[in-house]
């Protein structure tokens, strides 16, 4: 069987996705190909661009198994600042399948093969009619990784996800409010939660912190900065280590800025914090990530305590919540955080992205 994973991501800078786990999981025993899309000569216009590794529109291999191709295209589907272009650019994005390269063809018309496609919500959505017309015995996954809603793509994506959906034989999503509102649209919807790499948090490591009462806080989307500011300043005597980019705090003595960093080095910090944040924006687009947040699962997978808006309505004992408009909410569930037993939570139900190979790889 050859596995397809389609994304947006590219598989050599940035940080790595579910799907890059994935891939290795897959290529043990299958020949498995990460190709990003979503790219043209267009992308590198930008000011502020990502940064992809060369060489473009070349098959590479990684491992045995394990092949990549970044495809830059002559156009790409973007949006513009202007819904007006964007209506009108909009039929020539549309023509994007027809670029399709050779090299990835060629790797889909295996007539003899079975495919397993993994199609992650983005470009790869205008793609599905092209992708099931090459592959004779595929099964197609909607890989559902973020609100479609929530992301910066152009009115086309949406439109191709309505109508190629129909498509797609599974649809997957992190998040089981999602779950809900795809299952008034396809048949097969199932929920599977973000992964972890368990051999990592499982290591031995030192402990980072040179005090005691610690608490953690991870990443910068949707995150609540005023809440988070009036958190700092009710506890003075806890130390708060604060980890990403385009974060813009005012200084206090018991408050430490990280700003990015690897993965791997952050992983100390998790494990041997007294308290984790998850302090998102409150209002209802956010209400998804109650399952979908990875670090939610990140902080309960090392037992942690974590405080959240009461948006994110989590009945798992180690989640404290609070209305970001009240004081003494706030001030409650971070006291109710300290007197947390970590003893009184189970991780068991969290899963390594092996686990979830399997489970994806189960699917009839």
């Amino acid at each position: 069987m050859k596995v397809i994973i389609i994304t947006t991501h590219e598989y050599y800078i940035g940080r790595k996705t579910g799907l890059h786990f994935l891939s290795e999981y897959f290529s043990k025993k299958n020949k498995t190909y990460f190709i990003t899309v979503g790219l043209s000569y267009l992308s590198f216009l930008k000011k502020h661009r990502k940064h992809f590794s060369k060489p473009f529109n070349k098959l590479r291999q990684i491992s045995s198994n394990l092949y990549t191709y970044t495809w830059v295209s002559f156009f790409h589907p973007f949006k513009t600042p202007s819904k007006f272009i964007d209506t009108l650019i909009e039929p020539i994005v549309s023509l994007y399948s027809l670029l399709l390269p050779k090299t990835l063809k060629s790797i889909l018309k295996d007539n003899n093969e079975k495919y397993l496609v993994i199609i992650e919500n983005g470009s790869g959505l205008l793609l599905v009619n092209k992708i099931k017309l090459y592959c004779k015995n595929v099964k197609l996954i909607y890989w559902q990784s973020d609100k479609l809603s929530l992301l910066p793509y152009p009115n086309i994506i949406h439109k191709a996800e309505k109508k190629f959906l129909y498509l797609f034989d599974y649809v997957r999503t992190n998040a089981m409010l999602t779950a809900e509102e795809y299952k008034l649209r396809h048949p097969k919807v199932f929920y599977i939660q973000q992964g972890i790499q368990k051999n990592l948090f499982n290591q031995k490591y030192s402990n980072p912190y040179k005090e005691k009462n610690n608490v953690i806080s991870m990443g910068e989307s949707h995150l609540d900065k005023e809440t988070l500011i009036k958190i700092i300043e009710m506890f003075p005597n806890w130390n708060f280590h604060i980890f990403g980019k385009n974060i813009r705090l005012p200084k206090y003595p018991h408050l430490t800025h990280y700003g990015e960093i690897n993965f791997n080095q952050l992983i100390p910090y998790i494990i041997y914090a007294d308290i984790g944040l998850a302090i998102y924006n409150d209002h209802e687009n956010t209400s998804y990530l109650v399952d979908s947040s990875l670090k939610i699962i990140q902080y309960s997978y090392c037992r942690l305590p974590v405080i959240c808006p009461s948006i994110i309505k989590n009945p798992k004992k180690n989640i404290f919540t609070y209305s970001a408009n009240d004081q003494k909410s706030i001030y409650n569930s971070f006291m109710q955080a300290i007197s947390f037993n970590q003893n009184d939570v189970s991780n068991d139900e969290i899963l390594d992205w092996s686990e979830i190979g399997k489970k994806i790889l189960s699917l009839k």
